[in-house]
């Protein structure tokens, strides 16, 4: 796990927004019906099938929010960091597959956002509050994913 991603997730830990995970068994069975050849993939790349860390990563979901719309509407949000631009444009393409959005639907998430976070420090929550809020009116992109930066503090 990287460091912006510990980061990202003490941040949202901290705005009270970041959502639990889901049961592990239940995260097993979903993959197992939409992306059966992932736990093959995650052995080659030398992952542990016992660390649910390494499915969540395989699936490109780094944390979990749960953001509300200005209309009331509560959503729930995949994350996935990338630390440029070209590597963000690669995980989009990722998780825009019709796998990935099927295990997104069985997980009642609504959004996925691969979000290009560069800095090598920490970003201080109210960038990422400004941010998230800023964006989560927004039209959801193709299959329900985006590609986003954030702007500099």
């Amino acid at each position: 796990m990287s460091y912006q991603v510990i980061w990202f997730r003490d941040a949202a830990k901290r705005l009270k927004l970041l959502e639990p995970n889901l049961a592990f068994e239940s995260l097993i069975d979903i993959v197992n019906t939409h992306l059966p050849r992932l736990a093959g993939t995650l052995v080659s790349q030398g992952s542990d099938l016992n660390n649910p860390e390494a499915w969540w990563q395989g699936l490109g979901m780094d944390a979990m929010l749960r953001l509300e719309r200005k209309c009331g509407k509560v959503e729930r949000v995949a994350v996935c960091l990338a630390s440029n631009w070209p590597q963000g444009q690669e995980a989009l393409k990722i998780v825009q597959s019709r796998s990935l959005k099927a295990v997104r639907l069985d997980m009642a998430i609504d959004r996925h956002w691969v979000i290009v976070a560069p800095s090598s420090r920490p970003y201080p929550d109210y960038i990422w509050v400004d941010f998230f809020y800023a964006v989560i009116d927004r039209q959801p992109g193709y299959r329900g994913c985006s590609l986003l930066e954030v702007p500099s503090g």
